[in-house]
């Protein structure tokens, strides 16, 4: 291997290293956000509020925003 083709090798993988890299910050900033979304699910486990009653007033909320989106329009 010629000197020019190793440094072009050792070039190349620094370059999957960097994008490596990237890949890892990404999927660790998904995990937490996955975390997030679990530790609030298990916050409506714990309230101790029948689910049902989550539902009903998430759909309600639901239908007041969107009756105010509408009414904007």
């Amino acid at each position: 291997m010629a000197a020019s083709e190793g440094e072009e090798h050792i070039h190349n993988l620094l370059k999957q290293i960097a994008l490596m890299e990237i890949k890892i910050k990404c999927l660790k900033e998904r995990e937490i956000e996955q975390k997030n979304k679990a530790s609030s699910y298990e916050t409506l486990l714990k309230d101790g509020i029948p689910l049902n009653e989550h539902f009903l007033a998430l759909k309600t909320k639901y239908n007041t925003d969107k009756n105010k989106l509408d009414a904007e329009r």
